[in-house]
């Protein structure tokens, strides 16, 4: 016969150990008798180890007690009997050596569980993007579905928890959620380094950030007890973020520029760079809604833009004032003509700054509803941001 890690071979052993056992602590076996159960608790410890390093893996209907899909059952038969195996082979199973037994092979199935995940969902996708731009936000799609799935894996870890006698102390959700938190930075790291999300932000992209605050938001509660997690997506995408409302506030500027240079300072020009600047915020809502103090910057891309149409009829403004008054050497026919145009041209400048004004407070409003719709999906929108963008 061959010992496999299933609940029926398991359970055979316990049953003839119980007793050798007990004398064993009593202090009934000879010293041969010790030695030979010592042999035999070594070769047992590693079948439970085998069981342990493949949690997630076990099936009584398998032969070797181990499946490459998906397990019928969750958690297998062989878990509970393999605890209550290693709790009387272990002198104390709540000792540090002890958990440090199940800590490490629960941390190696961890690990090789995410391995798994990545090598199908994402490993392909990353080779394609570094080599490939064009298919960058394709690799994101990947990533957010890998954290996903990852989320999935940690909900199973907690069923397995509840479901099965670990030793006190002992929290499977915890060290997995780790593991899975830990290797997911490192996967956000390579893939932003090297393949960076072109500006602005895709939905896609924003999905995946997503998925990853979700998976994050899960590992961080484990028996109601928030506590800090190794995956923090703020920190992986500030410096991304900062990129895009830099990239946003170019753009914008750029845009703004060639339509005042092209158009004057009108009323029409002015609408068409407060419709630049509504342009400009699309893809950050969701930013926004998720970390509010992201509104600042955005502010400061609308200001910037607002400050640039300012400056540029203050130009016009002093370009009329010296425009308007005449050289004395000019003859007098001249005056009449220059102080009409410099007229018409303060109407328009007049115009223009009444549709800043106007405008300004429309966008203002109409940026708060577009934060506030977003917002009401999450709880309210807060105080402060409500008060900046009303400002």
């Amino acid at each position: 016969a061959v010992a496999t890690p299933t609940g029926d071979c398991l359970s055979m052993m316990r049953d003839h150990l119980e007793e050798a056992l007990q004398r064993q602590a009593d202090g009934s076996l000879s010293p041969v008798e010790s030695q030979m159960l010592n042999s035999i608790r070594a070769a047992v410890m590693t079948l439970l180890c085998v069981c342990f390093a493949n949690y997630k893996s076990l099936d009584e209907s398998e032969f070797r007690g181990i499946t490459d899909s998906i397990p019928p059952i969750v958690p297998a038969p062989a878990i509970g009997v393999s605890l209550e195996l290693f709790k009387s082979l272990q002198r104390d199973p709540t000792s540090a050596g002890s958990l440090g037994i199940l800590t490490e092979h629960v941390t190696n199935a961890a690990r090789a569980c995410f391995k798994k995940n990545k090598a199908v969902l994402v490993v392909e996708d990353r080779k394609l993007a570094e080599n490939n731009r064009d298919l960058v936000t394709k690799l994101y799609v990947s990533i957010g579905k890998l954290c996903t799935t990852l989320k999935h894996e940690l909900e199973t870890d907690r069923h397995i928890q509840s479901a099965s006698e670990f030793p006190t102390g002992f929290s499977l959700p915890t060290i997995s959620s780790d593991v899975y938190c830990s290797e997911v930075t490192s996967t956000f790291k390579d893939a932003l380094e090297n393949c960076p999300p072109p500006a602005p932000p895709s939905n896609d992209v924003l999905d995946c950030i997503s998925r990853s605050c979700e998976l994050e938001a899960s590992a961080s509660i484990e028996e109601e007890v928030p506590r800090h997690v190794k995956l923090n997506t703020l920190n992986i995408f500030q410096p991304h973020i900062d990129r895009w409302v830099d990239s946003a506030k170019k753009r914008l500027e750029q845009r703004c520029s060639a339509v005042l240079n092209s158009k004057g300072i009108d009323g029409k020009a002015i609408e068409e760079c407060y419709v630049a600047m509504h342009t400009a915020l699309q893809g950050f809502e969701r930013i926004v809604t998720r970390w509010p103090e992201q509104a600042l910057a955005l502010e400061r891309v609308l200001v910037g833009a607002e400050r640039l149409i300012i400056n540029k009829i203050a130009e016009s403004v002093e370009h009329l004032h010296v425009a308007g008054i005449p050289k004395e050497e000019e003859g007098k026919s001249s005056k009449p003509a220059s102080r009409k145009g410099g007229w018409m041209h303060i109407g328009r400048m007049k115009e223009g700054a009444s549709s800043i004004a106007k405008r300004t407070q429309q966008v203002s409003s109409a940026v708060s509803k577009r934060f506030a719709q977003f917002d009401r999906q999450h709880g309210g929108m807060p105080p402060a941001l409500a008060a900046a963008l009303n400002a």
